[in-house]
């Protein structure tokens, strides 16, 4: 077999960890050997770690797709619905405020007349009423 060459040697698909491989150092020009199993020691580590990260990330996943499938979103969508109805009742309690507002303005217009120290028009249903210094000058 010495009279062989590598390139006409039969190829072996599936080699047994106790095979042995021929290696020629490219750099020193010498040559080696090394058992299947030798030169994939460096690979066993790296692939038994990515194995066990994958292992980890899937037992995440699931815990997570669990937690979102148990999830209840019914509580969220009640808690808009209250929130809502809550904005609803203070939006109706500043219109109140402003219509007694209006309201106190309108009251403080009459006291003004009653004393006699009004100078400006009114608004009434019946039309608008014009004062000057409490004194009423006309009716439009």
């Amino acid at each position: 077999m010495a009279d062989t060459k590598v390139s006409d040697l039969a190829p072996l698909t599936f080699p047994s960890n106790n095979d042995i491989l021929y290696i020629v150092k490219g750099d020193a020009g010498t040559s080696n050997r090394i058992t299947f199993n030798d030169l994939l020691s460096g690979t066993n580590g790296i692939i038994t770690n990515l194995n066990n990260n994958v292992n980890l990330f899937t037992a995440e996943v699931r815990s997570l797709s669990g937690f979102y499938i148990t999830l209840n979103l019914t509580n969220f969508v009640t808690d808009f619905a209250v929130l809502s109805s809550q904005v609803k009742v203070l939006s109706a309690e500043t219109e109140d405020l402003w219509q007694t507002t209006e309201y106190a303005e309108t009251a403080y217009t009459k006291i003004t007349v009653l004393t006699g120290g009004l100078t400006r028009s009114v608004t009434t249903a019946g039309g608008t009423l014009n004062f000057i210094n409490g004194v009423l000058q006309s009716v439009t």
